[in-house]
């Protein structure tokens, strides 16, 4: 714009920040995305409904990631009603996503179930079902069933989500290859884990992921590890695994438990035990 000498206004520059907003989030930069879906609110009349939809979704992520849980869900309440009343139904079906997440965070996982029912129903409503969003719907489900011990369903799950992404580049299924190796290893299955985890492996050493992915990916391997005893590939992958800084959320939580959990497998008896109460006690403070 600054080449072609157009000019801009404040409604331009807030649309501008809603969208750098939502780049700032996905690249794992929530203080950054906080600041300028605040200043894109500041400026949006109430007419430009979509801009404050999107960046009162991304304040709601933002407080989702600094584990304000009670305020992400508010707004990624108000999020959905006002995507639902302007008939945008991508942005409420996420939303609901969001809402989902948020309650197995807070440890309510019937109304975490029946948000994803919700969100089903809208998904059938609104023809969505070739979406990614569906498939992270799906496996949303298989984690809570799989908490359930409820294996078979789970797997279920898992696998029509895999159905979702057959059009989509493979290094998206390495969630879904995670639960599948988590449903084999909880039977027992060690054959199916590992060829499930050879897979998972392979997309890893071949793609770029988000760390909580990654996180998600590396439990049922260190789970492997720990139930056949390879406390090397254990110590190897916890010399080279970040250390969050923090615990702020149950995704920087879920990486400092795959940390104890391979003190386990790794480390003498003596040593185990203060690493893993160095370990737990930031995960508590």
């Amino acid at each position: 714009m600054d080449q072609q000498q157009l000019a801009t206004n404040a409604l331009l520059c807030a649309e501008f920040n809603a969208l750098r907003a939502q780049v700032a989030i996905n690249a794992g930069k929530p203080d950054e995305a906080g600041r300028l879906a605040s200043e894109a609110l500041a400026v949006f009349p109430l007419a430009s409904y979509y801009g404050r939809i999107v960046a009162t979704s991304i304040k709601g992520e933002v407080l989702h990631c600094r584990g304000d849980l009670n305020q992400a869900l508010s707004l990624m309440q108000e999020t959905c009603q006002m995507a639902r009343h302007h008939d945008i139904c991508h942005d409420a079906l996420w939303a609901l996503l969001q809402q989902s997440e948020i309650l197995i965070a807070q440890g309510d996982a019937q109304s975490a179930y029946e948000t994803r029912d919700n969100a089903f129903a809208l998904i059938r409503e609104q023809g969505l079902e070739q979406l990614p969003m569906h498939e992270f719907l799906l496996r949303l489900r298989a984690q809570l069933l799989w908490s359930w011990s409820r294996l078979d369903d789970a797997e279920q799950a898992v696998r029509q989500g895999l159905e979702v992404l057959t059009h989509f580049q493979p290094q998206q299924q390495l969630q879904c290859l995670a639960m599948l190796a988590k449903c084999a290893l909880a039977r027992g299955d060690m054959d199916n884990a590992r060829r499930h985890l050879t897979r998972l492996e392979n997309l890893l050493s071949n793609g770029h992921y988000r760390s909580d992915w990654v996180t998600n990916a590396d439990k049922p391997r260190l789970l492997y590890w720990q139930m056949t005893g390879d406390r090397q590939a254990t110590a190897n992958w916890l010399h080279i695994t970040p250390k969050p800084a923090n615990a702020d959320n149950h995704f920087l939580q879920g990486q400092w438990r795959n940390m104890a959990r391979s003190c386990w497998g790794s480390l003498t008896r003596r040593k185990w035990y203060w690493t893993s109460l160095t370990t737990m006690r930031i995960v508590c403070s």
